[in-house]
């Protein structure tokens, strides 16, 4: 599946060069209610969810993409106010989780979970991908990775760019300065992308590509 996912000019370039994508720690993430989606009555449901999501956290990190890159929110909050980049990837769709939004928290019983010895495999999944209808505008597909098999630097962690994972597209912001010589130097040679800029829709409250300079391939130098 083609998915998007928003950077700041230079982690974009990074990610290129190096082909590596930074890993998103659950600790780190800005919704607070992650893995906290569940009605939490009581103190004993509290302390359960928390001990989770530690858990969760110790051990899980999350990729984050999404469908459509024409959200100027996306850009604003994730691509450094328009001056970032979209990186477009073809992701192996049996490792995608598509995130589904809500506006009631989701109902368990404990004590389904305690005779079961824990949440289950799908329990899990049903935690990690619901989220609060507040965030439905960022259409998100995650893709979940064990922390001990990335690449740890210093106190940040990368999933490798492989076959499964693989970037095809770079659409640099309506103010970015990124240009297709600037990717290609930053690209591995033998690799290639597809490069397009973006503006500001004339018509409309979207991010669109410019119609006046055609999308080229760009063949990695570096």
């Amino acid at each position: 599946m083609r998915l998007c996912h928003f950077l700041k000019p230079e982690h974009a370039l990074t990610t290129l060069r190096d082909q590596r994508l930074k890993v998103a720690t659950i600790r780190d993430l800005n919704d607070p209610f992650e893995l906290l989606c569940a009605d939490l009555p009581t103190p004993e449901f509290r302390r359960s969810f928390a001990a989770f999501k530690t858990w969760a956290a110790n051990n899980f990190g999350i990729l984050c993409f999404t469908r459509r890159w024409k959200n100027p929110l996306m850009w604003s909050h994730y691509a450094e106010k328009h001056r970032g980049v979209v990186l477009e990837f073809e992701i192996d769709e049996e490792a995608l989780i598509k995130v589904r939004y809500t506006r009631k928290r989701i109902s368990f019983d404990l004590s389904k979970v305690a005779l079961a010895d824990g949440f289950s495999s799908d329990d899990a999944e049903l935690l990690a991908r619901t989220k609060s209808h507040h965030w439905s505008y960022e259409r998100e597909y995650r893709v979940a990775v064990k922390l001990k098999e990335c690449t740890k630097i210093g106190n940040l962690y990368f999933e490798p760019l492989t076959t499964r994972l693989r970037v095809v597209g770079v659409i640099a912001g309506p103010i970015c300065n990124i240009d297709a010589d600037v990717v290609a130097s930053n690209l591995p040679r033998g690799l290639i992308v597809k490069y397009q800029k973006s503006r500001l829709a004339f018509r409309s409250f979207n991010v669109v590509r410019r119609r006046d300079l055609d999308p080229i391939d760009v063949a990695g130098l570096a």
